[in-house]
């Protein structure tokens, strides 16, 4: 029946549901993920194309035992939202600690920042989350500062890629860059307790 709706009216949103609902009832999950495939591509936002291939990451991982795909799936899904907290935790659970596995995640993150489709605060969200991760999940620090510097060319305050190049400079134990990045997270929390917390660590630095 739903089928034959969306041959009189393929754009009909509620038959596609209901047919999506259907097919996984009846366990045609490859069918399935072929529709979703089809609503990403045909979404007008980047929130609506997420969370398409977020259900296909989740068919992917629990119906159809496919963890390659599954966090293929679920890669895209944060290089369209990647603020979105939920989708980023199934990438870090679907790759766990192996290399390989990082390697495609940060090459989808990197092709889609170099793209230009993310603007503003969502490009911005999206190298953070690839600097996190070349920092935690790879031995490439020096891409995570790269990431890092990028949000800054834009935003100079931005208060989580600074604290990304603290903790890579505290790490690296390049006393002069740490200090530096301090007093300039000081001055933009001008005079809040965090300000003078940091101008404290600060000064503990130079006198050691």
């Amino acid at each position: 029946v739903y089928a034959a709706l969306l041959e009189v009216d393929p754009s009909d949103e509620i038959a596609k549901a209901a047919l999506e609902e259907v097919k996984k009832q009846l366990g045609k999950f490859e069918d399935v993920v072929e529709m979703l495939l089809a609503r990403s591509q045909e979404a007008a936002s980047g929130d609506d194309r997420a969370r398409a291939m977020a259900e296909i990451g989740h068919l992917y991982s629990h119906e159809l035992d496919d963890v390659d795909q599954a966090l293929v799936a679920y890669t895209q899904a944060v290089c369209e939202a990647p603020t979105i907290e939920e989708y980023a935790g199934e990438v870090a659970r679907l790759a766990g600690d192996k290399p390989e596995r990082w390697k495609e995640v940060l090459a989808s993150v990197t092709e889609k920042v170099k793209s230009e489709t993310l603007v503003g605060a969502q490009r911005a969200a999206l190298l953070l989350r690839a600097a996190h991760w070349y920092d935690a999940k790879t031995t490439h620090h020096d891409m995570a500062l790269m990431a890092y510097e990028e949000v800054l060319k834009a935003d100079p305050v931005n208060e989580g890629a600074n604290e990304g190049l603290t903790s890579i400079y505290k790490k690296a134990q390049e006393w002069q860059s740490y200090s530096a990045i301090l007093l300039k997270r000081a001055d933009a929390a001008g005079t809040t307790p965090r300000s003078r917390d940091l101008r404290t660590e600060a000064a503990h630095v130079f006198a050691t």
